[in-house]
């Protein structure tokens, strides 16, 4: 498939501004979570490319995630605080400020505008918010180096400057507010007014009055009389692309008024797909005549975007279903079948050769850079001949793509392109997988808060990926930015399950903790606030489990802190109390503690955790009530051998209770040896502790059970294969030195014994470098251990000697953590039925 594009490291600069963003500490004083306290730069000086970077993260990747779990006016008061850092024009430089979805104040916009921007984007209402009273004020006094300008809605900025009460005065020959102008841009090229209500349609003219630089105006989702009123664009002799996206106007006379806009080159009268077959049936058809019209006033045009429309005729001759992407455009153009434009001439040597006939009424002569064709009626993409070069629409992989692409800050028409996208990755069919893999992302990334691109993209991914991945080593860049935008978007989308579920198998097809361990903490968290929420849907909760149980294996001491600290040792005893409540015994049971155990390892403060949130009594009830179930038996008797190393833990397990059930699984046949080994290994971290310890606990007698360890111990079989995997001997190493109780020993040394035999190659280097043949050595020349011991002893130390001797043998360096299999189920999502995803 060809090298990756994006295979290259970050800069210096990014890596540097990505620190500076996750700890903010790093140049503002006074920062805290709460965003409430006075905040400034610490004496610094920021340039401009380096101020707008940091400006649009903070605000789009870590104040916007909050507004789901805060109020409109919390948020507002964070956007404010943040943006007042940059309030000094003479320490930071803005020129590009984009607030999207951010409420914004009159106070916050100024401390922007002061920097004099290039480039403002001024949010669209969210959740009811209130915006300042003096926006326009602010704009025409500070902008006048001002080249785009997009308002997301007119309505919320107009309406305070121009309410029933609004009157214009005049002073003698002064410009009138209102009447003679609005806003005082003259760099302005680009405005974008979405929105705009027939209760301003008269402020047209004064509108675009002075803004004689004017190139590029969008006036999406504007009503109908708004666009009756547009003459005035006639004037702006500059005027090259108008957008009229998702406008109810008449045709007709829309036509002839942009008919006089001569020099346009993008035209866009694009609509999204009608909600349902009557509202299509109502759409305007308009003859080919008026278009023909249309495109004979404007000669320069070569671009244009018909989707949703009717515009593309009704042709009854034979449709193309191109599934190849190909729509041999350069073979048509070259042997005179296709239409031509004075904008792009016929090759040379065409002559008057006659034409095929056009299958678009109203386009015949023309051929187009771009032309939209997405959702229109009667197969328009399907149809010969397309007089384009790009093409948006639904025949091909190529026209998808594209549709994608070009509608990626349009929800609805991104969501239709998508849902196309995801019928094609579904059946295997697309062949540019890393194009789609980006335009996906991109889709994902600018459109969070919209439920049905998320949707869809999110199940067209899984499917892109999951060949990807298998076929090809993806660079590490693109996998963080691929988990990152997944985490993202369930930060928008925590209650939309389907999507959930579709983020979750994603994740699943990565390697894991490996690819996801340089978000861990943000990754567990979300696992434990999201996915095991109470009242989750038994599928995601199995999904989130599974997950957790990787991301507890292979992983740092400071790591599985994470899991502790972020709650999921107490989230999965409670999920476990409600199976020993119900006396139910589900498929969630067995991985919840097998991720206790993972996660316990060597940990003390999750060790603690566990016994605290009533661990212990979970397990006595899961015994009485689950003794039959044997991975389940195994995965509890190999936590509580964790708990038993922590010293200070040992004495909530010397209780006769527990003891009684220690003793009895001592000579449990369940899972191998697996059971009773754990069981003699809680038995002996305990008796370590000497006889003073069992003082209180006269009932069953220590000899008594230290003669049972005894007993089992002789009866394993040192050759048994295990389901475990240590990553260090330092618990077992430390029992060799308890020469008070030689029982103990034995465990210690079998359990080393075996684990070499079986396992030579990882396990007796491991123990060369831990330093345990000096001191196996040392309880063969003690006259306390009996001969069961010392023979054990020896074998260890021989093998020791011969693997030193075998350069061959290496220690599998990979920081593995006790688990109970080599492979967690469910990570790979093979066995789910994916055909729903959408």
């Amino acid at each position: 498939m060809g090298n990756w594009w994006q295979n290259c490291p970050e800069t210096l600069q990014q890596i540097a501004m990505k620190y500076c963003i996750r700890q903010l500490t790093t140049f503002v004083h006074y920062y805290t979570e709460t965003w409430s306290d006075d905040v400034d730069l610490k004496g610094l000086v920021m340039p401009s490319n380096i101020c707008d970077a940091i400006f649009g993260e903070v605000l789009h990747k870590k104040i916007y995630p909050r507004a789901a779990s805060h109020s409109m006016d919390k948020i507002s008061d964070m956007v404010d605080v943040f943006v007042e850092m940059f309030a000094d024009p003479e320490k930071t430089h803005l020129r590009k400020v984009h607030f999207l979805y951010l409420p914004i104040s009159g106070s916050t916009l100024k401390d922007a505008m002061v920097h004099k921007l290039t480039e403002l984007t001024l949010p669209a209402p969210h959740r009811g918010s209130i915006y300042g009273k003096n926006f326009i004020e602010i704009i025409n006094e500070h902008g006048q180096n001002l080249r785009r300008l997009k308002m997301l809605d007119v309505r919320q900025i107009f309406s305070p400057h121009f309410d029933s009460t609004f009157t214009r005065r005049s002073n003698g020959n002064e410009a009138v507010f209102g009447r003679d102008y609005i806003l005082k841009c003259p760099q302005l090229c680009q405005l974008s007014l979405h929105c705009f209500t027939s209760e301003y349609s008269h402020l047209m003219e004064p509108l675009f009055r002075n803004l004689d630089k004017l190139t590029h105006i969008d006036l999406s989702h504007s009503s109908p009389v708004c666009i009756e009123n547009l003459d005035c664009l006639q004037k702006l002799t500059g005027l090259i692309s108008l957008v009229l996206y998702d406008v109810e106007m008449k045709m007709e006379q829309a036509f002839k008024m942009i008919g006089g806009c001569k020099k346009l080159r993008h035209l866009d009268v694009s609509k999204p797909r009608p909600d349902s077959e009557l509202s299509a049936l109502l759409v305007e058809k308009i003859n080919s005549t008026n278009m023909q019209e249309l495109l004979k006033n404007l000669p320069d045009l070569v671009s244009l975007d018909i989707s949703g429309t009717h515009l593309a005729g009704h042709f009854k001759g034979n449709v193309e279903d191109d599934r190849d992407g190909s729509q041999k455009l350069t073979d048509a153009l070259f042997t005179k079948k296709m239409c031509y434009t004075a904008a792009l001439s016929p090759p040379e040597g065409a002559g008057d050769a006659p034409l095929s006939e056009c299958q678009f009424p109203g386009l015949e002569g023309r051929m187009f850079e771009f032309l939209g064709l997405l959702d229109c009626p009667h197969n328009a993409c399907s149809r010969k001949n397309i007089p384009a070069i790009k093409v948006t629409g639904s025949a091909n992989e190529q026209q998808i793509m594209t549709a994608v692409q070009v509608y990626s800050e349009r929800p609805k028409m991104l969501h239709s392109a998508l849902n196309h996208l995801f019928e094609n990755a579904q059946n295997g069919e697309i062949k540019d997988l890393k194009t789609a893999l980006l335009a996906v992302l991109d889709a994902l990334e600018r459109n969070f808060e919209h439920d049905n691109v998320q949707l869809a993209g999110s199940a067209s991914l899984f499917f892109i990926l999951k060949e990807l991945l298998e076929n090809e080593d993806m660079p590490i860049k693109l996998k963080r930015r691929v988990l990152s935008t997944l985490l993202d978007v369930i930060s928008y989308q925590a209650t939309e399950n389907t999507t959930l579920r579709n983020v979750l198998l994603v994740i699943c097809q990565f390697k894991i903790p490996d690819d996801v361990l340089f978000m861990y903490n943000r990754m567990v968290k979300f696992l434990v606030k999201v996915v095991l929420k109470e009242n989750q849907q038994p599928q995601l909760s199995h999904f989130g489990i599974i997950l957790l149980n990787a991301l507890a294996c292979s992983v740092t001491y400071q790591q599985k802190l994470i899991l502790g600290k972020r709650g999921a040792i107490k989230k999965m005893l409670s999920l476990i109390r409600f199976g020993v409540i119900r006396s139910s015994y589900d498929e969630l049971m067995e991985p919840m503690w097998s991720t206790l155990w993972n996660a316990t390892d060597e940990t003390e403060y999750n060790c603690t955790q566990f016994v605290d949130n009533h661990g212990l009594d979970y397990f006595k009830k899961s015994v009485e009530r689950f003794s039959d179930k044997a991975n389940l038996m195994r995965n509890m008797m190999g936590l509580l051998g964790n708990v038993s190393e922590v010293k200070n833990l040992r004495h909530h397990l010397m209780t006769a209770p527990l003891i009684e059930i220690f003793r009895d699984l001592l000579k449990s046949p369940s899972d191998g040896i697996e059971v009773s080994y754990n069981a003699c290994g809680v038995l002996a971290h305990i008796m370590s502790d000497g006889p003073i310890a069992w003082h209180h606990l006269p009932i069953p007698g220590r000899n008594v059970v230290l003669e049972d360890m005894k007993v089992a111990i002789r009866q394993w079989n040192i050759d048994s294969q295990r389901n475990i995997n240590y990553r260090s001997f330092g618990p077992i190493l430390c029992l060799l030195s308890c020469y008070h109780t030689p029982e103990v020993q034995h465990w210690a040394v079998w359990a080393l014994a075996n684990l070499t035999k079986v396992y030579p190659g990882k396990y007796c280097k491991l123990l060369l470098k831990e330093g345990g043949p000096g001191r196996l050595e040392e309880i063969i020349s003690d006259p306390r251990p009996y001969d069961d011991i010392k023979e054990l002893a020896n074998s260890v130390v021989d093998r020791c000697k011969e693997a030193e001797l075998d350069p061959k043998d290496s220690i599998d360096d990979s920081t593995g953590t006790i688990t109970y299999s080599e492979h967690i189920p469910g990570l790979d999502g093979d066995n789910d039925d994916s055909n729903d995803e959408t």
